[in-house]
């Protein structure tokens, strides 16, 4: 029984720092990018969060990719 795998969507999570709050516990914020083109290289999405990162104010802490899938026989 062979599964295929089909991926579905790309998207970014981005995760920002906002510092501390008056209890000194560390705030973020995050927000997604969706509909991201299917075959976007690794190389590509950093260079946007890269270009991205230079147009916020607020410190960019982390980045993830998210990639749907789907699997079937």
């Amino acid at each position: 029984m062979a599964i295929t795998s089909v991926k579905t969507g790309l998207s970014l999570k981005l995760k920002y720092s906002l510092g501390k709050d008056k209890k000194g516990v560390e705030k973020f914020k995050t927000t997604s990018i969706k509909n991201l083109k299917l075959d976007a290289t690794d190389e590509d999405l950093f260079k946007m969060t890269t270009l991205m990162k230079g147009m916020q104010s607020i410190s960019l802490n982390n980045v993830k990719k998210v990639v749907d899938t789907d699997l079937s026989e």
